[in-house]
């Protein structure tokens, strides 16, 4: 069974690891290691990557997206 974030290490804000005590051993010790400002860096990605696709205004353009895609209407907004 593995961790279901793969996407972070897409989005540059984490790590994906296998859910094992060994594999989070190592997760840790790595940032453990690493510089403060690359964690800041994690951090800031992460919560711009949260803020695009999980805000409401996010999740609002997907849907948008989503009921053009099912209506086949590509130029009206169907949210007004």
């Amino acid at each position: 069974m593995n961790a279901p974030w793969e996407p972070m290490v897409a989005q540059g804000c984490g790590l994906w690891t296998e859910a094992t005590t060994d594999a989070l051993v190592s997760a840790i010790t790595r940032l453990d290691a690493s510089p403060a400002e690359d964690l800041a860096a994690m951090g800031a990605k992460g919560r711009d990557w949260m803020t695009s696709d999980f805000s409401t205004s996010g999740l609002t353009q997907k849907f948008q997206e989503l009921y053009r895609a099912v209506s086949g209407d590509k130029q009206r907004d169907p949210i007004s």
